[in-house]
């Protein structure tokens, strides 16, 4: 599950060099802590942590258990010309954090449902590691598509192309991540975790 997706172009005026930074990319792990002495329990307290999710059709997936979230923010210069204007810096900033759950007493619980919930825990981690591999992806796209703009007749075409490149790697990173849990969802039919 993937939310939470924000721009900030910031621009102005510059006359240097074009500068190419590479992608800042800010990774962060966070846990929402339970206590809990059953199956049923487990799920009782990931419900309230989590909520449930609906996608945008209306059909209901069931119980949120971890999620990606992240916050995709670009910093741009540009030098404008008689006639021309051209990107002279640009770093895109990507801060990504997925949440999993920390089960606090599993220590007391019987030991079977314990390895089924670490094998649980394992393949959501899992999960949204790809979701997170998705952003990190989007960062990246975003850094060598701003690359490749040229120079411009105006600024204002300058930062409609900025505006147009950032819309569709977005769109690109929203695709694949629904293609993703779709597919997944597929497959989680078939299985019983614990």
């Amino acid at each position: 599950m993937v939310k939470c997706l924000k721009y900030i172009g910031l621009f102005g005026f510059m006359v240097t060099q074009t500068v190419f930074a590479e992608p800042v990319i800010n990774e962060s792990k966070q846990y929402y802590e339970f206590d809990a002495g059953s199956r049923e329990e487990i799920w009782y307290r990931i419900s309230r942590a989590g909520g449930r999710v609906q996608a945008s059709d209306g059909t209901d997936h069931g119980v949120r258990v971890a999620w990606t979230s992240h916050d995709l923010q670009l910093k741009y210069q540009f030098q404008p010309g008689l006639n021309k204007c051209r990107l002279t810096s640009y770093q895109p900033i990507l801060n990504v954090t997925v949440t999993l759950p920390y089960w606090r007493n599993k220590w007391e619980a019987n030991p079977v449902l314990a390895d089924n919930w670490d094998n649980y825990v394992r393949m959501v981690a899992n999960h949204e590691s790809v979701h997170k591999d998705h952003a990190i992806k989007m960062a990246k796209d975003l850094d060598q598509r701003l690359g490749e703009i040229g120079v411009m007749k105006s600024c204002r075409d300058l930062k409609a192309e900025v505006k147009k490149i950032r819309d569709q790697v977005i769109s690109e990173n929203v695709a694949n991540n629904r293609w993703f849990d779709a597919k997944e969802r597929v497959y989680q039919k078939k299985l019983k975790w614990f």
